[in-house]
Order: structure tokens, then sequence, then C-alpha cells
């Protein structure tokens, strides 16, 4: 298992700046999610919305995707040698990698904490709307807001979660 978290590491550690360790990450919370279980299950995504939640370019996406499944290595599918497109569908290879790779299930449970807050900013957003509720207050709103501020969510990540993204950032 070590093993296989360190050729994961070694692969993250090749990307060449901050940006591309940045859009690995996206790439990596894309193609996973936490299960009922607390642990990680795939999630095919296709490259155009990996592109959209990283705003990132197809070809900045597919460089770090290049990195995790060239020949020896083979973490991420389609495999080495298939062109990638706009439509085609990533998904991680080896379900063991998201028991094995520590900072993916790192990522995931980031990933999942971030996805618990916006549903929360949904639902108070609903019962807002419906005269249910009133604004938040501290110590909710800073909360919100802080995670607005360091996870940066767009509304292509929000929508993986619940359609009502507008609605919930107008509340926030």
């Amino acid at each position: 298992a070590r093993a296989l978290s360190q050729h994961a590491d070694e692969a993250y550690r090749e990307l060449p700046d901050d940006r591309s360790r940045k859009v690995c990450e996206i790439l990596f919370k894309c193609l996973t999610e936490r299960g009922g279980d607390n642990r990680g299950i795939r999630r095919p995504t296709r490259l155009r919305e990996v592109c959209a939640i990283a705003e990132a370019t197809p070809e900045e996406v597919i460089a770090v995707v290049e990195r995790f499944r060239q020949p020896g290595r083979s973490f991420i599918m389609p495999p080495h040698g298939v062109r990638l497109e706009q439509d085609s569908v990533l998904d991680i290879s080896h379900e063991s990698l998201m028991r094995a790779w520590e900072r993916l299930e790192r990522w995931v449970e980031e990933d999942a904490q971030s996805a618990t807050m916006y549903r929360r900013l949904v639902e108070s957003s609903a019962l807002y709307e419906n005269h249910q509720s009133g604004l938040w207050r501290d110590p909710e709103l800073q909360e919100a807001v802080n995670w607005r501020t360091n996870n940066r969510p767009n509304k292509s990540w929000g929508m993986r979660y619940d359609p009502h993204w507008d609605r919930s950032m107008q509340f926030l």
C-alpha cells in the first residue's frame, strides 16, 4: 500500500508547478467521492467537466492526466496512447489507489466536507426562500464565508452536488 502511495506521490511531484498540482487535486477530487462507508468510490467524469471545475484548459488537464497514465503508472483511464477529447471519460483505473494514496484520501475528505457545507447552504437557502428561516448569522455565516474563500467553489463544482447553486450563493 505504501508503495502505491509513494508511486502516486512521485507522479504528483513531477508536475511542473503549483497550477498543475492544483489541477491535479481537482482532477482527482472529480474522479473520486466519499461513499457511505467513508471510503473513496470511483466517479468517472468527462474531461470537459474537469476543465470547468478546475477552471483549466483541456491542455492543462491533459498534461496532468498524462503524468498519471504514462506507461508503468496507468492510474487514470483511458490508457496511455488513447487520444483525449472534450467528451473523453476519465476514471481512476484501480480502486486500490483510492484506498492507498494518502494524499487522495485527504483530498476526498476535504471535498466531502466542502460538499456538506454546500448542501447546508442549499437547504438553508430553500428554507429562506420559502419564509421558513432567516439569514445566517455568525458563527454559521463566518464559517460559510471562510468555506467559500478557502475552497473557491464554482458553479460547475456545485452542480455535481445540487443544482441550486445560484440560489445558495445569493443566500450566502
